[in-house]
C-alpha cells in the first residue's frame, strides 16, 4: 500500500507500530494518517482515540483504518474516530478514491 501510494506522489511515512505512528504524527502532523487495526505495543483502535484526544491541529487529521477483522472492527474504528474503515483484501482504486476524498475534504 505504501508503495502504491508513493508511486501516485504521496509521501509516506511508515511507522513500526501504533506508539511509533503517535509519536511521528505528534512531531511532524500528517495530511492523512492510515492505520491498520492490529499492531504492536498500541493497536490502531487505541492510536485513533489517542490521537482523537489530542486539543491541537493533531485531532483533526484524517483517518482511514484497516482491518482483517471484518466490520465489526470497521465499525469500532468509526466510533474510535476514524473517517473511514476498510476491510482487507484491500482493492487499491477503493483506497486511491478514499484517500483522495478525505484529502480533498
Amino acid at each position: 500500500l505504501a508503495v502504491m501510494l508513493e508511486m501516485d506522489g504521496y509521501r509516506v511515512v511508515r511507522a513500526q507500530d501504533g506508539v511509533e505512528a503517535l509519536d511521528l504524527a505528534r512531531t511532524d502532523v500528517p495530511d492523512l494518517i492510515i492505520t491498520d487495526v492490529n499492531m504492536p505495543r498500541m493497536n490502531g483502535i487505541d492510536l485513533i482515540r489517542a490521537i482523537r484526544a489530542n486539543e491541537d491541529s493533531l485531532a483533526a487529521v484524517p483517518i482511514v483504518a484497516i482491518t482483517a477483522y471484518g466490520s465489526s472492527f470497521c465499525l469500532e474504528a468509526r466510533d474510535a474516530g476514524a473517517n473511514e474503515a476498510l476491510a482487507k483484501p484491500l482493492g487499491y482504486e477503493n483506497v486511491q478514491e478514499v484517500v483522495s476524498t478525505l484529502l480533498t475534504a
